[in-house]
């Protein structure tokens, strides 16, 4: 069975030579420059469910305009563009060329992405196929994130006894204007839970500014250890939820390295590295840093949303024995 698929396969290559060449000498040239989204070129670690799509025309003497295009998206590249299982989009009348939407079968995470296009001129003449363009989806659900957050516990940064510090009003903006605060006690209570008793009253407790323009404040209600105290904290003022005071001096931080050995049982075919960080990071693979980021993953407002990044690490990754390591730096 497998030598007379060969075989046919071999006899279609002999007799394909004629009239490819005619139909090349007939044909628009192929489109060019595929990307993904805002103009990401092979992305891997892709976010978006329903990316779009965009390409350049040729420059030809005869091909003036798009009056046509065909999309054709498959699981692997073997089956493009007849057999494409993930979308045809079919001939589609349109001078659209720029951020097409995808509208084929659901994408899924970690799923590589093989997409193909031809177009019609402006006389109804079809091009060729381009050269097939990928990319490839990232982590999209939280239920694939299978790690669990990890750092460093200084000996002084303990969680404080469960009961000592209930917050029981807690509002950021200008104060007496109820249209202008922010309710934070949601977050200042998250973070109280995660053993974070130091704040800075700034607008990422509230995910955004309540009032532009205007010096704001933070008031507080706080019952800390049987005693209820009310506090209101400058904009921009670090304050120590365990023990009511405001910081003044508060010693730098000290980037944390984390490091972790782990073995390979059997040869790499592919290995990505998903990763994030509440700061930021930079990471080794076997005593190489991976990636050309500094200070990954950026500017990232936290209480709204965590950034993530994804790395080719197949080259990096040996069966047998590996080591990461993170040095984990303060957010921003």
């Amino acid at each position: 069975m497998l030598t007379y698929r060969s075989t046919v396969l071999f006899v279609l290559g002999i007799s394909l030579p004629f009239s490819h060449l005619r139909l090349s000498a007939e044909s628009v040239p192929a489109p060019m420059d595929l990307r993904v989204g805002e103009g990401f070129v092979g992305p891997i670690g892709f976010h978006a469910l329903s990316p779009t799509l965009s390409w350049k025309l040729p420059v030809s003497s005869t091909a003036k305009s798009q009056s046509a295009y065909r999309i054709v998206v498959a699981s692997h590249p073997g089956l493009l563009p007849d057999e494409a299982d993930l979308w045809d989009s079919g001939k589609v009348a349109s001078q659209e060329s720029a951020w097409v939407r995808y509208a084929g079968k659901p994408l899924v995470s970690r799923l590589g992405v093989h997409w193909q296009v031809m177009f019609w001129d402006q006389d109804g003449k079809a091009s060729i196929w381009s050269k097939p363009a990928y990319f490839e989806l990232g982590l999209l659900e939280k239920s694939d994130w299978r790690a669990q957050w990890i750092r460093l516990d200084p000996d002084s940064a303990k969680a404080p006894p469960a009961g000592s510090v209930v917050i029981e009003k807690a509002h950021y903006g200008e104060q007496g204007k109820p249209e202008h605060l922010a309710d934070v006690q949601a977050v200042l209570k998250q973070g109280m839970d995660q053993g974070k008793s130091l704040i800075i009253a700034n607008n990422d407790l509230a995910g955004r500014d309540p009032i532009f323009g205007v010096p704001k404040t933070l008031s507080l209600v706080v019952v800390r250890n049987g005693k209820r105290e009310q506090a209101v904290i400058p904009e921009d003022t670090k304050y120590d939820l365990l023990t009511g005071a405001i910081v003044t001096n508060e010693a730098g931080f000290v980037p944390q390295h984390l490091r972790r050995e782990f073995e390979v049982a059997k040869p790499i075919r592919s290995a990505r590295l998903y990763v994030t960080a509440r700061g930021v990071f930079e990471v080794h693979l076997n005593g190489g840093k991976i990636g050309n980021d500094f200070m990954a993953p950026g500017w990232t407002p936290y209480t709204r949303k965590i950034e993530t990044l994804t790395y080719d690490v197949t080259q990096n990754v040996s069966e047998g024995k590996n080591a990461i390591g993170v040095i984990l730096g303060e957010g921003w």
